[in-house]
């Protein structure tokens, strides 16, 4: 299966790093264009795959940029599976950047499968302003995926802190919210047509594009420890050459070349499952010697990936050391933003010891 990125992968990849380097307005502008890359063109998405998608996942975490894009792409994919009506129209209002949309893909800890009724709180990273909510409710056993897009008109927002700066917001919800109720299906494949069997699931795809997005976390923190340890000298010579600090970073850089391609190549295989049968899904499948349920691979993907993301960037935040805690350095932001994401995709509680402490894997 895969292994390097297509010319128009990478010229797609290239793009969307210039769209980053502008302004923070101008990136959140562009923002919806990118959220429908993964949205059938009959939608008015752009009919890309999980692959490119994972890609532009890694540009945003290698950048340490919040994870606003990931949670718009999850929403474009479910309102794009959804049918006809206010989740159509509010998907088409995304793509063309004529309404904000605020996401929210985790249910409280209070909210259970069997309950009907709209969330009454849920937190927020970003996303404001918005006129619309879409929240993820809890999966009922054997149903599709189930979420509630809710008009915020008679919404209120508490602001708290956020990371860098960035705003936290808590949304309360009237008692009496109208809202319109959706449970996905199949996802789509790029015609937009259904998949028929079921796999991967929306939340799949997603955990793939988190995984992505956490390696470019792990990148961009090896590579600041990497020029930290080439800059700073003790005693003479660069702290790069003492053993102590070369061999962990040799090691994150062999774990993170491996969680990469074990990421594009999982992706690529969700492309292969949701492509119509054009003769080479079931070749690719054959050769596929994991058996496993998809979604149990992709939880493992999402495991490794984070103890990666989280690994790199202490490692980092360790080698910068007093540095490393100011405002300025974005090694604590990489560290921050690790430890946000590992944990909004692994809701469960996973302590977590650093690597210099000889955490057991």
């Amino acid at each position: 299966m895969l292994t390097e990125p297509t010319a128009a992968q990478r010229e797609l990849v290239t793009e969307f790093r210039r769209s980053l380097a502008r302004s923070q307005d101008a990136v959140a502008s562009a923002v919806p264009r990118w959220a429908g890359l993964t949205v059938p063109a009959a939608r008015g998405g752009h009919a890309l795959g999980q692959l490119e998608a994972v890609l532009v996942a890694e540009e945003t975490g290698r950048a340490g940029r919040d994870g606003t894009l990931l949670d718009l792409t999850a929403a474009a994919e479910a309102l794009a599976a959804a049918d006809e009506g206010p989740a159509a129209d509010a998907l088409r209002d995304l793509l063309a950047g004529r309404a904000g949309l605020a996401v929210s893909l985790c249910p409280g800890p209070d909210e259970r499968a069997e309950e009907a009724p709209t969330p009454r709180h849920r937190d927020f990273v970003s996303g404001l302003p918005a006129t619309a909510a879409l929240l993820r409710l809890p999966r009922i056993p054997g149903g599709g995926e189930r979420f509630a897009l809710v008009p915020l008109h008679a919404a209120s927002w508490r602001p708290h802190a956020g990371l860098h700066a960035e705003p936290r917001h808590c949304l309360d919800l009237p008692a009496r919210t109208a809202a319109q109720h959706i449970t996905t299906g199949d996802p789509l494949t790029r015609d937009g047509a259904g998949t028929g069997d079921g796999t991967p699931a929306l939340a799949d795809l997603d955990g793939i594009r988190r995984a992505g997005y956490l390696c470019g976390l792990a990148e961009a923190a090896v590579d600041a420890a990497v020029r930290r340890a080439r800059d700073r000298r003790q005693f003479g010579t660069p702290i790069g050459r003492h053993q102590a600090v070369a061999f962990p970073l040799a090691a994150l850089t062999a774990r993170l070349h491996a969680a990469r391609l074990l990421t594009r190549c999982t992706a690529a295989l969700a492309d292969h499952r949701a492509r119509p049968d054009d003769g080479s899904s079931n070749a690719d499948d054959a050769d596929d010697t994991d058996k496993r349920p998809f979604a149990e691979r992709v939880a493992d993907l999402v495991r490794h990936t984070s103890d990666l993301a989280l690994d790199a960037t202490w490692c980092g935040l360790h080698l910068h050391g007093a540095q490393g805690l100011t405002e300025q350095s974005p090694a604590q932001l990489l560290y921050r933003r690790a430890l946000f994401h590992t944990a909004l995709a692994r809701p469960a509680p996973h302590p977590y010891e650093p690597l210099t402490q000889g955490r057991s894997r």
